[in-house]
């Protein structure tokens, strides 16, 4: 498993928020990214899209 970093943007404010997931490869990150966005959305009653989906390199472990 891979860590990504994954930004969702509330359309409607153009808030963001930066969720760090684990995921086997980026097609299956933005896809549980998608997930989330309509989570969010179901949750709050307001449009929430992923902006942006790249690896988190700062979560590796060394070695």
């Amino acid at each position: 498993m891979n860590r990504y970093r994954v930004i969702i943007e509330q359309s409607s404010t153009k808030q963001a928020v930066v969720k760090v997931i684990e995921a086997f490869n980026s097609e299956s990150a933005w896809a549980n990214a998608g997930g989330i966005a309509d989570a969010l959305s179901c949750e709050h009653g307001d449009e929430f899209e992923v902006v942006n989906v790249y690896p988190d390199f700062s979560a590796r472990k060394p070695g």
